[in-house]
């Protein structure tokens, strides 16, 4: 048997509680009913608080593509200076030419004295 169907014979302590509420209307009072209005018209006509405006910073990162965007922008930042400060010995010579312009030997047997070490003649 359930909880359900212990009063199924109609000797529910508290139906005549409820027989009582059905039994009388609900009425509201019109003051109560005049301020309910009131709060939701005014409610209706308040405008939502204006966002302010992102700073610089933020409109910019925006702009680059927001954080993933930007943490990519970084890390190719520090790679960059971290290459730029501990030259591995491979780029040295041709960083050289590059920067400075001279003919050195490494320079010329890299990038040849003209371009026919780019056509392939020799």
């Amino acid at each position: 048997m359930a909880k359900t169907d212990r009063n199924s014979a109609g000797t529910d302590p508290l139906e005549a509680y409820f027989s009582a509420a059905r039994d009388q209307p609900i009425e509201a009072e019109p003051d109560f009913l005049a301020r309910i209005a009131a709060d939701a018209e005014a409610a209706a006509l308040a405008r939502p608080a204006r966002r302010p405006k992102p700073g610089l910073l933020r409109q910019l990162g925006e702009a680059i593509g927001g954080w993933p965007a930007l943490t990519g922008l970084v890390t190719a930042g520090l790679a960059g200076l971290w290459i730029g400060f501990e030259t591995p010995d491979g780029l040295a010579a041709p960083i050289e030419v590059f920067w400075t312009g001279a003919e050195t030997e490494a320079g010329a047997t890299l990038f040849g004295s003209d371009y026919d070490t780019l056509l392939g003649e020799s």
